[in-house]
């Protein structure tokens, strides 16, 4: 990596959350990160929520600094979504995109250490 800026800021403006879509509010705490991957400039907005799963998954669980959405949320939902309420038809697997907003999901990331800046002020 040629350089990597992380940064936690309040919105000023709506921005998109990239991991899980929501519109972050102007107000609303979140993450900036932005940096040089291989020759590629990229920048990405996280809100408190999805900032305390990608903290978990990448203290817990990657073992390499590349990653995509679905695999994180794949991973989280195997650690964390026994006989989850988001699951369809009695299976363990939460619905597209629900782990990254689940209670259950977050407040067992917490207790066990990891994402623990999620709700801290500038």
């Amino acid at each position: 990596m040629e350089f990597f800026n992380d940064t936690r800021h309040v919105a000023r403006k709506p921005h998109k959350c990239e991991a899980c879509g929501r519109t972050i509010e102007a107000g609303e705490l979140y993450r900036r990160q932005s940096g040089k991957w291989e020759g590629d400039f990229f920048t990405r907005a996280w809100c408190c929520d999805c900032e305390a799963i990608m903290e978990y998954y990448f203290e817990h669980i990657a073992v390499e600094s590349e990653f995509d959405y679905w695999e994180v949320q794949d991973e989280i939902a195997d650690r964390f979504c026994h006989a989850c309420p988001h699951g369809g038809n009695g299976d363990d697997d939460c619905e597209e995109k629900a782990v990254w907003h689940c209670q259950r999901v977050l407040n067992a990331i917490r207790e066990v250490g990891g994402g623990g800046a999620g709700n801290t002020a500038v």
